[in-house]
Formats: structure tokens, C-alpha cells, sequence
């Protein structure tokens, strides 16, 4: 099944993962400036998306399979919060905690 996701859902999903540009370019033996180039919308070809979604679908499998934890981490990370970060742990330990909640 082919999935194309947008732009915005390609890069909350990897700051969900808490990788930078240049981590993930590592792992799809790409350049960070590949991966910048479809973020910001500028390589439209389906391809080029469909492989980056698919990388980090894979990704998001192995490291965040809690899907209640991953929707979550999305959810910052379409706000440009690294989940690696420190204002992003701090969120984590604070919904964890049940001092707020995302919806």
C-alpha cells in the first residue's frame, strides 16, 4: 500500500523520533541537504517521499512501538519539539506523569 505523507508529517515524525536532518540522511545513505529539500517541499517527487515515509515508518516501528506514545511524540513534533530534547523529555515526563494532556 502506498503511503504519501506531507511534508509537515514527514518532519514531526522524524523529530518524534528525535533525529536530526543529518541522522536520518545517514540511515537512507542520503545528504542532509536531500532530506532538507523534501521537508521544506522543494523535491515534490513521489518517490523521494514515499522512500522517506517508508524509512521513517520503519524507524518509528523499532523504536516507538507504544502507538499511544508515538501519536504523542507526532503531536510535538508538529510543533518542532525534538522528542530528544530537553523541553521535549520534559513534556514526555509530564504526560507521563498526568499533568497534561495532548488531544
Amino acid at each position: 500500500m502506498l503511503i504519501l505523507y506531507s511534508k509537515e508529517e514527514l518532519k514531526a515524525m522524524r523529530l518524534a523520533l528525535g533525529m536530526s536532518c543529518d541522522d536520518v540522511a545517514k540511515v537512507m545513505y542520503m545528504t542532509k541537504q536531500q532530506i532538507s529539500l523534501i521537508e521544506t517541499g522543494k523535491t515534490t517527487k513521489n518517490s523521494s517521499l514515499h522512500y522517506y515515509g517508508m524509512i521513517l515508518d520503519q524507524l518509528m516501528d523499532e523504536k516507538i512501538p507504544d502507538i499511544k506514545e508515538r501519536d504523542i511524540r507526532i503531536k510535538m513534533g508538529f510543533f518542532g519539539v525534538n522528542s530528544n530534547s530537553v523541553t521535549g523529555q520534559a513534556l514526555l515526563d509530564e504526560y507521563h506523569k498526568g499533568h497534561i494532556k495532548f488531544s
